[in-house]
């Protein structure tokens, strides 16, 4: 249907078919149609009215604008996207002294891989705090 109405098979302000006809015509379930019928309406190429027949919509078909000249929009202030944190703000500087400080005062073997469950000194501190025992202690050899 939409590239019927793309190719002008279907004009401007044509009536179609109800969704029971063309469900029967196209031996398809009339909720398949329908579903397109609310497709077609919510992307533009349709227009409903209850009580009154579905047209295709008259700027249905139209070519969308060219985007080599469709102009970029403005940059934003501020972008309030739910979840986006202010990256303009994070402190660079401070992350960078951070890493430089741990990376020359932690052991190698903190860079290697170790006990899936984490850090024992870490699960240690963090274990009361979630009602958890804390890791028995390492046996000692010797």
């Amino acid at each position: 249907m939409r590239e019927a109405i793309r190719q002008r098979r279907v004009q401007a302000g044509e009536r179609l078919p109800s969704s029971r006809a063309l469900a029967r015509e196209l031996g398809l379930s009339r909720g398949l149609v329908q579903g397109c019928y609310a497709q077609l309406l919510a992307e533009g190429y349709l227009t409903a009215r209850t009580g009154s027949a579905t047209t295709v919509a008259a700027c249905a078909g139209l070519e969308p604008a060219d985007p080599a000249h469709v102009p970029s929009p403005a940059p934003l202030l501020a972008d309030f996207a739910l979840g986006v944190p202010d990256l303009a703000s994070f402190p660079r500087a401070d992350w960078l002294y951070a890493m430089r400080e741990a990376c020359q005062t932690a052991p190698t073997t903190a860079f290697g891989y170790d006990d899936p469950r984490g850090s024992p000194v870490l699960r240690g501190v963090l274990a009361p705090t979630c009602g958890a025992s804390a890791p028995p202690p390492p046996i000692q050899k010797g």
